[in-house]
């Protein structure tokens, strides 16, 4: 994966996940923290679906942005968008 991007486009993934930050009374630095309060995972959620449907970013760049594995990128859009096929046990 070519892990370069231009200042043009950090810019505008910034501004996006600023403008989500600021739509949930989140700061920058706690969407990237480790921490799974409601208010940090839905502002997550949020930027995850974003990132993915009107910035056309690859599960792999958005994990690198949001420090995460890029397996739960996929399952968080997975899930958003209503595609989770994961069968749940009783």
């Amino acid at each position: 994966m070519n892990r370069t991007i231009d200042v043009d486009s950090l810019f505008i993934i910034k501004s996006v996940l600023n403008s989500i930050c600021q739509k949930h009374g989140v700061t920058y630095d706690e969407l990237m923290s480790l921490s799974r309060k409601d208010g940090l995972t839905k502002a997550r959620r949020e930027a995850i679906v974003t990132m993915r449907d009107e910035l056309k970013m690859s599960y792999p760049f958005i994990a690198l942005m949001i420090k995460r594995d890029h397996s739960t990128v996929l399952r968080i859009y997975e899930r958003e968008k209503g595609h989770d096929n994961r069968v749940v046990h009783p």
